[in-house]
């Protein structure tokens, strides 16, 4: 990992290896290895000029994604696709009433065929049924559906084992890792009940399972599930994390985890709103980026204070990891933190052309 760092004033929204889609203050655009920027008209606020406001109101877009080339993001509740041609942003998919993004995408290349996959994250009061949905480039289809949880965190494909893991949040009870069929027509619960099932960022390989916990309640660790005659050993922890995982991104072969500054929630009402107290699963007020190899060693390549602001109205401190294919480079796109509010930090240098 090279230690130099370049920094950019926009957020990698999507990417493949001749462009990229990018979001700044409102704007989005495409850009190309030819440095051709085409512009694209979407209907976001005007208030997303104003960094505290686009925080406040969690108006930047979460995710983006490519299948068959065409590109494709997340903002406001809706799934857009990206019309190249005329410069536009096109509603493809509404999320359900009080979600505005999932937390993570899944995407499937198989026999030339192509498919994203993504579970409902919102806060889900009424404990709702909450679904899995596919995206095969022309419609959206429900897969999956889960009853007694609050929302999905993650669906991963296993190649090892030609199956989909899915994991779920928040409560002990609601806390689980699934291992779904590839056709979605069978569902194991493999573990379950317990904060350190709680997770967002899980790699399978060919040994079995690495992930890292999501908890503010406790503390967090990297964990390591291994398999034998088809069957998970529990898991074990492999190394203490700095803070709860939310984000995740392999690189060259290895995995970063990213950890979030959240808020104490064993807190008063109007002191968990307003208060900098960190929760019981931080070790400190900072975002981390930490590597992992596949024989588990860990090191960290980065890290950034949460700022003054409340980590309930302007966001947590967050890190969120994406690979960037036009230049061949980490990026890690910053939320709350100082210095870099904003900006996307490239970890490794990105490959000269």
């Amino acid at each position: 990992m090279e230690s130099r760092l370049q920094i950019k004033q926009y957020k990698v929204l999507a990417s493949t290896p001749e462009k990229r889609l990018c979001y700044s203050k409102g704007r989005i655009w495409l850009e190309g290895t030819n440095h051709v920027r085409t512009d694209v008209h979407a209907r976001l606020s005007v208030l997303s000029g104003c960094r505290l406001a686009e925080r406040f109101l969690r108006l930047t877009p979460r995710l983006g994604f490519t299948i068959y080339g065409e590109f494709y993001f997340t903002a406001h509740g809706w799934l857009y696709h990206v019309d190249e041609k005329a410069g536009e942003a096109r509603e493809v998919h509404q999320f359900r009433p009080g979600m505005k993004d999932p937390l993570t995408f899944c995407k499937q290349q198989s026999g030339g065929q192509e498919a994203v996959y993504w579970g409902e994250y919102w806060q889900n009061p009424a404990r709702e049924p909450v679904n899995v949905f596919k995206f095969d480039g022309s419609q959206v289809t429900t897969v999956c559906t889960f009853s007694g949880i609050k929302h999905i965190h993650a669906v991963v494909w296993d190649q090892y084992r030609d199956c989909f893991w899915i994991t779920t949040g928040d409560s002990d009870a609601e806390s689980r890792i699934c291992r779904v069929s590839a056709a979605f027509d069978s569902l194991e619960t493999v573990f379950s009940g317990q904060q350190i099932y709680r997770t967002c960022a899980l790699f399978p390989v060919e040994k079995g399972l690495i992930y890292a916990t999501d908890s503010p309640l406790c503390s967090n660790s990297l964990l390591f599930s291994e398999i034998k005659q088809d069957r998970f050993s529990e898991p074990a922890a492999a190394a203490a994390m700095p803070g709860p995982c939310i984000f995740s991104q392999e690189f060259r072969g290895d995995f970063y985890f990213s950890t979030s500054v959240e808020p104490n929630p064993d807190q008063p009402f109007i002191r968990y709103y307003l208060s900098r107290r960190i929760s019981p699963g931080n070790t400190d007020k900072k975002s981390h980026v930490i590597r992992v190899t596949k024989d588990l060693e860990t090191s960290e390549i980065f890290s950034a204070e949460k700022d003054i602001h409340s980590m309930v109205f302007f966001q947590l401190g967050n890190i969120q990891l994406s690979y960037d294919a036009m230049d061949e480079a980490l990026a890690a796109y910053c939320i709350s933190l100082k210095k870099h509010d904003g900006q996307t930090v490239y970890l490794t240098a990105p490959e000269k052309r």
